[in-house]
C-alpha cells in the first residue's frame, strides 16, 4: 500500500457488489491470508469466485467496504441466509473481515462493523454472527459492541 495514511475519521463505508470490488480486494485478501489463514500447507489461496458471484447475484452476500481517500483499506463480507433450524429468521455470518494493518487504529473496526450492522438491519437480518481466530482474537472488540460468545469451534488437519 503506497498511499499515505489518511485520517481514519474520513473513511467512507459502502456496500459494494462482489464483481466490482473483488479485483481491487486482491492485495488485501493476500495480506489477510498471509496473516491469519490456518493450515497454509493445506489451504492454498484460491477463492471460489464463481460461488461468490452466485451468492452476490442471489442477494446472500454483502460486502461492506472501508475506503480512505478512495483507497480500499478494509472490508467485511457477510453471508446472509435463513437459519436452517429457525427458517423464519435471517442470520448473517461473517465470511471474512479485515482492515489493512496501517489503518488499525482508533475506532475504525467498530465503525466498519456498525456499518455492516446497519446494512443487515435493512436486509431484515435478526442475528449477526462474527467469528474470530484464536491467534488473532477480536472478541474484546465484539463484546464492546454488544456481541456475546456463542460457539467454540475446533479444527483438525487430516
Amino acid at each position: 500500500m503506497n498511499a499515505p495514511l489518511a485520517n481514519t475519521h474520513s473513511v467512507v463505508f459502502a456496500v459494494e457488489p462482489f464483481s466490482v470490488v473483488y479485483p481491487e480486494m486482491q492485495n488485501l485478501l493476500h495480506l489477510h491470508y498471509d496473516e491469519i489463514a490456518p493450515h497454509q500447507d493445506i489451504f492454498k489461496f484460491n477463492p471460489d469466485v464463481d460461488a461468490y458471484l452466485r451468492m452476490d447475484k442471489a442477494g446472500t452476500l454483502c460486502i461492506v467496504t472501508a475506503r480512505a481517500q478512495g483507497l480500499l483499506i478494509g472490508y467485511i463480507v457477510m453471508m446472509i441466509n435463513r437459519h436452517l433450524h429457525y427458517k423464519d429468521t435471517f442470520v448473517a455470518t461473517d465470511d471474512v473481515h479485515f482492515i489493512h494493518p496501517l489503518y488499525r487504529k482508533g475506532s475504525l473496526g467498530l465503525r466498519l462493523i456498525a456499518a455492516a450492522e446497519k446494512e443487515m438491519v435493512l436486509r431484515k437480518v435478526k442475528v449477526m454472527i462474527l467469528r474470530t481466530k484464536v491467534a488473532h482474537n477480536h472478541g474484546v472488540l465484539f463484546e464492546r459492541m454488544g456481541y456475546a460468545p456463542l460457539d467454540i469451534v475446533y479444527s483438525k488437519a487430516l
